[in-house]
């Protein structure tokens, strides 16, 4: 089974991926970058892993009216996750609007609690 985790590089950037666990995680990450998991600047011990919690309201996207659907989620920490392609950004206080310029390039909303 999987589920999201947020990667931290040595770098500080952050990438959330869909992966069966932390260790998983980080390899994925490691192959997005080109960089080889063992190197010890770089490679996976030098990152951080941390499952996004699994009690959350996922939401299958597509309704009609945009901005009525969108409201709901104002304000809260969201996760919007592109299903096809395995990535995510997390939002935090999300906006209507900064919603809106995400949504149609990922697929489900996730409300983290």
């Amino acid at each position: 089974m999987s589920h999201l985790y947020e990667v931290t590089t040595s770098t500080g950037s952050n990438t959330i991926i869909n992966a069966t666990d932390s260790q998983d995680a980080k390899k994925k990450v490691c192959k997005q970058l080109g960089f080889n998991p063992m190197d010890p600047w770089a490679g996976t011990s030098s990152m951080k892993a941390h499952r996004i919690n699994v009690d959350y309201l996922e939401v299958n996207y597509r309704p009609s009216d945009v901005e009525e659907v969108l409201q709901q989620y104002k304000g809260k920490d969201v996760v919007i996750y592109d299903d096809h392609h395995g990535t995510a950004i997390r939002i935090k206080k999300a906006a209507v609007a900064t919603l809106q310029h995400y949504i149609d390039d990922y697929s489900s909303i996730i409300v983290l609690v």
